[in-house]
């Protein structure tokens, strides 16, 4: 999202590229990797500012868990939220105040992770530091869950 863009009928940015997929697996990690530049929304001359990920979009919260790991956003040259693949940035919160979802940050299966459970979306900012990633074109994300059905 560019956050800076004026608001919608509902109040959020108007300016948003959004990628819409399931998960195929439960019970293991999954690694969910998405080329923005392949979708029509995507303009690589906008500021996108803000990361919100939506669980069974359009529908409440089914009591779902979710870890995640190894967030990352870039294509050759690689920055990290979260992960051992390259240097983290700094993110101002995991949970905004506007989010669906409980937070804690855990170790599962010998892995650092942060964990979302009642997830129903998440905003993660990084407000006080700002990043450039105007000329990024993918996003990577390891998602865990066990008992999700999409």
């Amino acid at each position: 999202e560019d956050t800076s863009s004026p608001p919608d009928n509902n109040g959020n940015p108007s300016v948003v590229a959004e990628v819409f997929v399931n998960t195929t697996t439960s019970g293991e990690w999954e690694e969910l990797s998405f080329d923005l530049s392949t979708f029509g929304a995507f303009d690589p001359s906008i500021d996108y500012d803000n990361l919100v990920i939506f669980y069974d979009f359009g529908n409440a919260g089914e009591g779902s868990t979710f870890y995640f790991d190894d967030i990352r956003v870039g294509d050759t040259a690689y920055i990290s939220l979260f992960s051992d693949f390259a240097t983290d940035v700094t993110v101002d919160t995991w949970r905004t105040d506007w989010s669906a979802a409980d937070y804690e940050e855990v170790t599962f299966e010998g892995r650092s992770s942060k964990h979302y459970s009642n997830l129903n979306f998440v905003g993660i900012e990084t407000v006080a530091n700002q990043l450039d990633i105007r000329n990024m074109t993918h996003f990577h994300i390891d998602v865990y869950t066990d008992n999700a059905t999409t």
